[in-house]
């Protein structure tokens, strides 16, 4: 038996790679393709490596001197660009950023796998220099650990993670209330005690 060949983050035309699809009738290999225009198509392996199908087929739809990129503009959208990065980086093997993403477990959530749905669920970027940032960075990328922010909130937001994992320590390792820790670490009683509840530890008065 021949291996089925993995397609998944390479790119045949307009088309991207971002999932296995469910195989036709007969047994043969599909793959979920996002094409440049945010459109989604299933097409046949060998339609993808023999060179057959390399976009959604939109641009039969227009005249022959119309530019594909009139009928693929979302392609262009700050919102499809950083959700084909990140797809990118937390799916695709080849890609530079995939070691600090995808190989290190950060993953997209099958709902996400659409751009539509991504743009449902996160709506349009407020400013073109607002990004992508994830919440708790541990986690990936689903729609209750993700929100459009400026580079500045992306920094305090990571900022503020590194102080939560040192404060943890301290409260972890401290038998003292509340209160106490509050006032000699300069954050609020129930700072200290979200970080503990957080961790689920028991709350040592």
């Amino acid at each position: 038996m021949v291996a089925k060949a993995d397609l998944l983050g390479r790119k045949f035309g307009e088309l991207t790679v971002i999932a296995e699809a469910q195989s036709d009738a007969s047994g043969k290999a599909k793959w979920l393709c996002s094409c440049s225009c945010g459109a989604e198509k299933a097409v046949a392996a060998a339609s993808l490596l023999r060179g057959l199908t390399r976009s959604c087929g939109a641009q039969k739809h227009r005249a022959p001197n119309v530019i594909h990129g009139h009928a693929h503009a979302k392609a262009q959208t700050g919102e499809y660009k950083s959700w084909a990065a990140i797809i990118q980086r937390c799916t695709n093997p080849n890609n530079p950023g995939y070691a600090a993403y995808g190989g290190a477990g950060i993953d997209v959530c099958e709902r996400w796998r659409s751009f539509s749905n991504f743009l449902e669920d996160m709506g349009p970027k407020p400013t073109k220099f607002h990004s992508i940032d994830r919440l708790d960075n541990s986690r990936g990328y689903h729609p209750d650990n993700c929100r459009w922010a400026t580079k500045r909130e992306q920094v305090l937001n990571r900022a503020y993670t590194k102080l939560s994992d040192a404060l943890a320590i301290m409260v972890r390792e401290s038998k003292r209330s509340h209160g106490a820790l509050a006032k000699e670490l300069g954050v609020s009683k129930s700072t200290i005690a979200a970080i503990r509840s957080g961790r689920n530890w028991s709350d040592v008065s």
